[in-house]
């Protein structure tokens, strides 16, 4: 099981990069008024990619891997359905990208998808398009493996609590639950619409289960990551060398991160203050949480022990560049900025915050690639750790 673990995890790292990547060329675009290059029409699509790498091919992957790291006895139905749900998770991610940059080929950018059916916060969700039907059958191949992947946590659960892991193995089953009922749902829902089934049953499906991704607070997602983080924290660690400190500073900051997401979250904002919310909830989730688990899970996960100082180095850069970015996003709140915007409007605050998010967000970038590769590269190796 702790091959296919560190197979989520690396498969969650790739994505993460590529989801980052897309960030930062929206933050390219809002840098200063006139630099866009990505037209009105397409940035929506392009946001929605972003979020969607993020929380289906980053966040989630690495919370399964995380569980499948820490988890003993698994038998092997949910070995074979873990291993089956990774492989076409990945086929999914892939077809994603490739069917994205076909259209894009096609189209130039006015082919990147836009999903309409995503809707807004409190919007009418709109009928799908033929148009739309490759990039939904891609995301249905994604949502296929997280269904796999689910049954086989909640099959690895339930092992680890007959040997004795009742508190990790309870919230991995809670977890694949979630997964299997989430992602089941739509798919579902897509069958629904392809079998010409509209209005009461399938447009709320898609409306529910789109509208968890706007949430700060996602049960799904955040939440079973956050309890797996805090309870390595508290608990001894099978870390060695220096990754111990590190591990507690990202997972401590990952932890603060998604709880002022949760206090900023509690009066919806339809302007940057979701945004704001949004991000501190992903940043402390993905970034600082999810770096905190790999952190404690180093050795197990990548066979090698992590120099401390690099390690401490990565988390000042990264809490330096985040803090950077979320404070602008708090001035673009503050001074009511408008959200999805193609272009920063002439108004001295509002560029003024749009730099300052940008940087960070740069920053952001160089820190933790920069400092996840440092770390592996200058990081001694030690004996795998078997399953």
């Amino acid at each position: 099981m702790l091959g296919i673990a560190r197979g989520h995890v690396r498969l969650a790292l790739v994505f993460l990069a590529i989801g980052g990547l897309l960030g930062l060329v929206v933050r390219v675009q809002l840098m200063q008024p006139g630099m866009g290059w990505v037209g009105a029409a397409e940035l929506p699509g392009l946001l929605t990619l972003h979020a969607l790498t993020l929380v289906w091919l980053a966040l989630l992957p690495l919370e399964v891997g995380g569980f499948l790291a820490t988890l003993n006895g698994a038998g092997r139905l949910s070995t074979g359905l873990s291993r089956i749900g990774l492989a076409v998770l990945a086929l999914g991610g892939v077809a994603v990208y490739a069917v994205i940059g076909f259209q894009v080929i096609q189209g130039g950018l006015e082919g990147l998808p836009a999903p309409r059916w995503l809707g807004g916060i409190g919007g009418e969700i709109p009928p799908i398009l033929p148009e739309d039907g490759p990039f939904l059958l891609t995301l249905a191949l994604v949502a296929s493996g997280h269904v796999l992947a689910g049954a086989g946590l909640v099959g690895a659960g339930v092992s680890a609590i007959r040997v004795g892991q009742r508190g990790h193995g309870g919230v991995a089953v809670l977890t694949g639950l979630g997964l299997v009922g989430l992602f089941g749902g739509f798919v579902f829902g897509l069958c629904a619409h392809a079998a010409g089934v509209h209005g009461s049953l399938a447009r709320p499906l898609w409306w529910e289960i789109f509208r968890l991704f706007e949430a700060p607070a996602n049960v799904v997602s955040v939440a079973p990551l956050v309890w797996l983080v805090a309870v390595r924290l508290a608990g001894p660690s099978e870390t060695t060398g220096g990754s111990r400190l590190p591990a507690r500073l990202f997972g401590i900051t990952g932890l603060l991160l998604v709880t002022l997401a949760l206090a900023l979250g509690i009066r919806p904002d339809p302007g940057y203050g979701a945004v704001l919310a949004l991000h501190a909830s992903n940043l402390g989730a993905v970034l600082f949480a999810g770096f905190g688990l790999l952190y404690d899970l180093w050795p197990r996960l990548f066979s090698r022990v992590p120099r401390r100082g690099l390690g401490l180095a990565h988390f000042a850069m990264s809490l330096i560049s985040a803090v950077l970015l979320l404070v602008g996003m708090l001035g673009l709140a503050g001074a009511t900025a408008p959200r999805r915007v193609a272009s920063v409007p002439e108004l001295p605050v509002h560029e003024l915050w749009h730099l300052v998010a940008s940087f960070g967000a740069f920053a952001l970038g160089g820190a933790v690639v920069g400092g996840l590769l440092l770390g592996l590269l200058a990081a001694p190796r030690v004996a795998p750790a078997s399953d």
